[in-house]
């Protein structure tokens, strides 16, 4: 375009530098569309630069917005309301928004670039668009505006709820590296860029936010990263430069100007980025720099459009961080191209939207927007908010884990139908695990389902009769309870859309997977299955989490009960039925279960250390094991007993079969105690308020500890702990290096001691020895070369089959060459033959 318009920003100049980046990369759209342009800056935090000359204009006008060809928001929250403040409440609605753009918005173009949220983490669009007066002010930006792209996914939901549509877009700020070049690039050097705010981001719009949590994980963040990179701490206001203060190390670098284009050569040169703002994260993506973001609100969101790592300040550790910065620090190259591709792809897109509504306007002006804007309905949406917690009547908590999983849960259902006398609630699970119902309170229903969504497979018919007995009840509320949620637990979630539902656990979007599968179900995809996120500690213990969901919903702080059962009577006389035909007294006895871990085989203990044991407490104390386990884990328990009894030991045994969870748990009440791996009867005894000795790897420590009031849980830490039972060694080292002497000797010594009081258990940790530190070492070698070794020979397949691709293309242009020559020397015969 070849004429040079005024072009007026609603910006901030001289508060944050993001905004500046944010103009910076809107400008490199505009430099690409106009000839030249002139630019007006209007700082909606100084209204009287509405009239004043500032920054690098060149003219006077008596009113910037009024005289401009065209208008932008460029960036920053646009949409956001919580406590006090709202998006129609601030300062510079009324002058800016009110009197100006939804004026002129019929006149000349007006852009809303970059627009974004903030509001409290996770954040939920109908915590915004259930307010009447949000609606209608966000619905009178977006009619005044000729074309709205968004920076995040929750700004993108907001205007979905309300049905207005706009593009997803990265941030502007992410384009500013565009119009930069600088001589030295990152690549030759190791400097990182490290960012710290002492809340982890600017303001404390939570309660579990604090600055004291956070300082903590930098003590630790801070150590680890210098011990890979050079850093260098960047402040983008004074504040930051003081807190950082603390955390440099020597001849470390502080980098802070009051001028915002002194920050970009300084995250165009570094190798990557940690930081709590937001922008210098996106600002350094544009350079090609990979970067971690950490924050405390939902301007966290803008680093998914670009794929930048976010992760939330209240619950992030420094181990987590360090990994996300050095997986992508691994392959630097390949992420500097992805971003760069992202960049200019999204620039184009940007250029393009922009220049198309430009031409639209043109040929449409004059068209009176004025009375649409003013003439919006009131009522036209429902005012979507979680129902108070005590007018539910129907609340549904679907549980597609395991026993020991649905027991941990007990306390939290028990507090549940205390405080909802008069609701109904009814637990989903998978078949079979609804043998926990006879030993959970009665007020509560049991459905099953024969899904299993840990094997990845969707059959439409099952499902379908699956949301035919869920439809026979109108649920009012949906509770996620389990913190590593399934795709069945999201197909739910979107099939019950009526009700309010509720996730524990961070936002994740919604799989592949199962978008598929809804369209299949005839069911409409929604952006997000929750209308809520409970945020927690992925590895807090189970019971915490609960906690956690429990004051959410009640805003009690009282803690939930430790999980309960009840034997039913039936059970307890098939119980003694088994003790009897055995020769085993009440009390006489303790139960042994080596097993019970088929999911996850790793966690087993040896067959050796538990008869070990076994002949070690008959030895000093007189009592008898009942070896237990299922009838399909009879090799390992006649292992142990053949064992024990070598070892002077003589131990009982007893199978059950499928359906025998309530005679195992009355088996379990009338034992002394509980000794076997962590296994879902490991979490019965708990809740049967039996002493527990369990042992314990390192897949999930320490999430699944039980929650016992007497005993002993064994652990040997080592460093590759929470691999999820993903092991590098293909063996759990963490389970099979624990010897049995110190178990033993711990339990001699609590039995001594009895068990008197409640609330005595406690964590014992095994120090690793140096042999078995040694032979870890070596397992570990060995690892690395057989995948190195793989790795080899997979190449030499790869090579020897580019090879035989080889031969065989030329074998086939010999071949063709061939046929070629026949079929000339055919035609030349044939025409031989016709001429004679």
């Amino acid at each position: 375009m070849n004429f040079r318009p005024k072009v007026a920003f609603m910006t901030t100049l001289g508060v944050n530098i993001g905004d500046d980046f944010i103009r910076e990369g809107i400008f490199s759209f505009f430099s690409e569309i106009f000839d030249q342009f002139e630019p007006l800056y209007v700082n909606k935090h100084a209204l009287s630069t509405l009239f004043q000359r500032c920054e690098d204009e060149s003219i006077i006008v008596a009113d910037k917005f009024r005289s401009a060809d065209i208008i932008v928001q460029a960036g920053t929250p646009v949409y956001w309301n919580f406590r006090e403040s709202a998006c129609y409440s601030v300062s510079w609605a009324e002058e800016l928004w009110e009197k100006r753009i939804f004026r002129l918005g019929y006149e000349k173009p007006v852009f809303n670039l970059g627009a974004g949220s903030c509001q409290p983490w996770p954040g939920y669009a109908k915590d915004v668009a259930a307010d009447l007066k949000c609606r209608l002010f966000i619905r009178k930006m977006h009619e005044a505006c000729c074309w709205t792209s968004v920076r995040d996914p929750l700004a993108s939901d907001i205007l979905t709820c309300l049905g207005l549509s706009h593009a997803s877009l990265p941030c502007p700020a992410f384009h500013a590296a565009r119009s930069h070049q600088f001589s030295h690039p990152a690549d030759q050097n190791d400097v990182l860029a490290v960012n710290l705010m002492p809340l982890g981001g600017h303001f404390q719009i939570k309660e579990d936010i604090s600055e004291e949590s956070w300082m903590k994980v930098i003590e630790k963040l801070v150590p680890q990263l210098r011990k890979y990179h050079r850093l260098i701490f960047v402040a983008h206001d004074p504040k930051e430069m003081e807190f950082m203060k603390r955390w440099r190390n020597g001849s470390e670098e502080i980098f802070y100007s009051s001028c915002w284009r002194d920050y970009l050569p300084v995250y165009a040169d570094c190798v990557g980025v940690v930081t709590n703002r937001v922008h210098g994260a996106v600002c350094a993506a544009g350079f090609g720099r990979p970067s971690v973001i950490i924050g405390n609100d939902t301007r966290l969101q803008i680093g998914e459009f670009i794929g930048i790592p976010s992760r939330y300040a209240a619950i992030v550790t420094a181990e987590e961080i360090i990994y996300l910065i050095e997986n992508q620090l691994r392959n630097p190259s390949l992420e500097k191209e992805r971003l760069l591709a992202l960049r200019e792809d999204s620039a184009e897109k940007y250029r393009r939207a922009i220049e198309k509504s430009i031409d639209e306007f043109q040929g449409k002006k004059g068209r009176n927007k004025h009375e649409i804007l003013y003439s919006l309905p009131t009522t036209d949406y429902p005012e979507p908010m979680r129902p108070s917690l005590d007018k539910c009547s129907n609340i549904l908590l679907p549980r597609f884990d395991t026993f020991g999983d649905i027991v941990l849960l007990q306390g939290f259902v028990k507090a549940l139908l205390d405080f909802l006398p008069d609701a109904e609630f009814t637990l989903l699970v998978r078949d079979g695990y609804e043998q926990l119902a006879d030993l959970f309170p009665d007020r509560l229903t049991w459905k099953t389902t024969e899904i299993n969504p840990y094997r990845k497979e969707l059959h439409t018919e099952e499902i379908n009769l699956l949301f035919e007995e869920l439809g026979k009840d109108s649920y009012d509320l949906v509770l996620t309870t389990t913190y590593d949620r399934t795709w069945l637990d999201d197909l739910i979630a979107a099939g019950i859309a009526s009700a309010w539902r509720i996730a524990l656990g961070n936002r994740m979007g919604i799989s592949d997977y199962l978008v598929r599968n809804l369209r299949l179900l005839e069911i409409e995809s929604p952006v997000c299955p929750y209308d809520e996120y409970i945020p927690v500690k992925e590895k807090n213990h189970e019971t915490e989490k609960y906690q956690v969901l429990w004051e959410h919903l009640t805003g009690d702080r009282k803690p939930l009960p430790y999980p309960q059962l009840a034997i039913p009577e039936d059970a307890k006389t098939v119980a003694e039925e088994v003790l009897a035909g055995i020769g085993l007294r009440e009390g006489g006895f303790y139960l042994c279960f080596p097993a019970g871990s088929a999911n996850v085989s790793l966690k087993n203990w040896s067959e050796d250390d538990f008869a070990r044991v076994i002949a070690g407490i008959e030895k000093k104390y007189k009592l008898v094991a009942l070896v237990a386990g299922h009838e399909s884990e009879n090799n390992i328990v006649d292992k142990v007993v053949r064992q024990a009894r070598q070892y002077g030991a003589h131990p009982k045994i007893w199978l059950g079969k499928d359906g025998d969870i309530p005679p195992a748990c009355a088996l379990t009440q009338k034992s002394s105690f509980y000794l076997g791996n962590d296994t879902g009867l490991m979490h019965m005894a708990a809740a049967l308020n039996k002493p527990v000795f369990a042992v314990f790897g390192g897949g999930t420590w320490p999430r699944f500890v039980p929650a016992a009031g007497k005993g002993r849980a064994f652990v040997m830490p080592m460093p590759c702990f929470y691999c999820k039972w993903d092991c590098f060694f293909n063996e759990a080292l963490c389970v099979d290096s624990i010897p049995f002497q110190p178990i033993l000797a711990e339990i001699h010594r609590a039995l001594s001691e009895g068990f008197k009081q409640d609330r005595t258990f406690k964590i014992v940790e095994i120090p690793t020895r140096k042999k078995d530190m040694r032979n870890t070492l070596e397992k570990a070698v060995l690892s690395i070369r057989r995948l190195k070794s793989e790795r080899i020979s997979l190449n030499n397949q790869v090579n020897d089959l580019s090879l035989l691709l080889k031969e065989s293309e030329t074998d086939r242009e010999a071949r063709l060459r061939r046929i070629e020559e026949l079929t000339a020397w055919l035609k030349e015969s044939e025409a031989d033959r016709a001429e004679r």
